[in-house]
Order: C-alpha cells, then structure tokens, then sequence
C-alpha cells in the first residue's frame, strides 16, 4: 500500500488525536472508577466507621455497669486501647471506665455518627456531584454502561485506524517508528524487544483490572443487598443465614418494586459490561497484533538496511 507523504502525515495526525482520546476516556474512567470502588470497598464490603461504632456500643454494654467491672477489666482495657490506639493506666480504684462510657464514649459516637452520614454521599471526582449510598445501584449501573460504551467506541476507532496504518508504513523506518509511537502501551522497551515477559503482563493486568472495577462495585453492591459481607463476616454461622433471609425478606416487603428495579437493573448492567469488556479485549488484541507486526517490520528494515549498508 503505497500512501503519500502529505496524506500519512494527515493520517497519522487522526491516528495520534484518536490515541489521545482514547487515553483520555481511559483516565476518566480511572479515576471515576478506583474512586467508586474505595467507596463501595468501605460502604459495602468494610465501614471503618461502623467498626468503631460497633467497639463504642460493645464497650458501653459491657464496661459501664460496675457491678461487671471487676469481672471485665481485662476485656475492657482491650476495648478501651483498640478505640484510643494507646495504653491505658487502670487500676481498679481509678473509675476509668465509668468516666471513660460517660463522656469520652459520647464524644466519639457522635464523631463516629457523623462519619457514617457523611459515608451515605459519594462524590463524583472531577464533577462534584453528589449521590446517596441507596442509589449506588443505579449510579453504577449508569455510568459503567455509558462509559464502557464511549471507550470501546474509541478504541475500537483507534484499533482500525492502527492497523490501516501498519499497513500504510510498509517497511519505511520512520513511518514504523512514528506509528508505533502512537500507542499509549507502547514504550522504549517494548520497542527494542527487551522488555521481560513480566512487564508486558503487568500492564496488561493493571489496563484490564482497572476497565473491570465497574463490574467489581456491582458485584459488592449485590454481596451487600444480600447480607453475603454479614454472612461472612460471622464465617458462615446459621445465625446469619436466618438473620439474612429475614433482612431480604424486610427489605423486599418495604420496597417490593425498587428491590426488584435495583437487583434487576445492576445485574443487567453488569452482563452488558461484561459483554463490552469481552469486545474491549478483542479491540486490545487488535492492537496488540499490529503493534507486534509493526515491531518485527521495523526490525526486519534495520536489519535488511544495515546488511546492505
């Protein structure tokens, strides 16, 4: 395929800006996204809040009562340093404990309190808006289907375009080197065949666990809707299969409709970016093979230039 100099450099100018796109879509979606998957790591799967809440209230039930005190103090001392992080001097004429359950205990159930409404509003990155923990479902589903749908679009432009002009470069040096150059995986060590078996598979890794994270806050949303975090927390007790079975039933009860909505539609969304990430993969492979084909071309022509030279 024999293509003019002007009309490369015009293609080459669309291939670098739809690189650069697809660079950015990938960004946003990162950042998006880790920030989505810390908050539905601490709102679903482990609230630090509500861990802290949970030692004030053993604490008070357990270590107010004097007529326990004696019994407890060992356990309560473990408590009492686990929530203030430092030793703690008890002897038992002191009446730590007593004063500790009547004011520090309020001070920090109300911080704690706090936190936990504060933990209900996620906030977009780069956005600033903000949504309740209760449409979590729905935020995610929306925005991983939108944003999968924007970034294989781009990619797969990009993939088609890379591969039209592989083709196009031939076996012409510096067409090789500025297309390869195009590639957001591309890079000095990949170029000159050195790079180990290890650093290819980590930038893999890292490009398609990123692009799965959305599908990652789906699955721990539906982990949550179903008590499956409380259930094995309690490592899998029947106490918690029993308590379960009745959170479900209470909260199908309440909210028939929107239970149902919500299950339906984020388990909808993540079969569709499953599906959109399986397609991801494909156009990555694309991309990939030509890259590959473009790197032995290019090492074909230096060897045949400097043979002849």
């Amino acid at each position: 395929m024999s293509i003019a100099d002007g009309d490369f450099k015009t293609l080459l100018d669309t291939l670098e800006k739809s690189s650069n796109r697809t660079r950015s879509v990938y960004y946003v979606f990162a950042i998006i996204y880790i920030s989505i998957t810390l908050y539905a790591v601490n709102t679903f799967m482990f609230s630090f809040p509500d861990e802290r809440l949970i030692r004030i209230r053993q604490f008070v039930a357990e270590c107010e009562d004097p007529q326990k005190q004696k019994q407890r103090d060992d356990h309560c001392i473990a408590i009492a340093v686990g929530i203030q992080k430092q030793q703690v001097d008890l002897p038992p004429s002191s009446g730590f404990l007593e004063k500790f359950a009547q004011a520090e205990e309020q001070h920090r159930r109300d911080t704690y309190l706090d936190e936990i409404a504060a933990s209900r509003k996620f906030t977009f990155p780069l956005f600033g808006v903000s949504v309740d923990r209760g449409y979590f479902w729905l935020m995610n589903s929306l925005i991983g289907v939108v944003i999968y749908f924007v970034l294989l679009s781009a990619l797969a432009n990009e993939a088609y375009l890379f591969g039209f002009m592989v083709a196009a470069a031939g076996s012409d040096i510096a067409r090789l080197q500025l297309v390869l150059m195009t590639q957001m995986l591309s890079s000095p060590s990949d170029q000159d065949g050195n790079a180990p078996i290890s650093y290819t598979l980590t930038k893999r890794f890292l490009l398609q666990s990123v692009i799965l994270l959305p599908v990652a806050a789906g699955l721990m949303w539906i982990c949550d809707d179903f008590y499956l975090t409380d259930i094995l927390r309690a490592h899998f007790s029947q106490v918690s299969f029993e308590t379960a079975a009745a959170g479900i039933r209470d909260d199908f009860y309440k909210l028939p409709i929107l239970f149902t909505v919500s299950l339906v539609v984020q388990a909808a969304s993540i079969v569709i970016m499953l599906h959109g990430f399986r397609n991801i993969k494909v156009n990555l492979s694309r991309i990939h093979t030509d890259y590959q084909t473009a790197h032995n071309n290019l090492k074909a022509a230096i060897s045949f230039g400097s043979s002849n030279g």
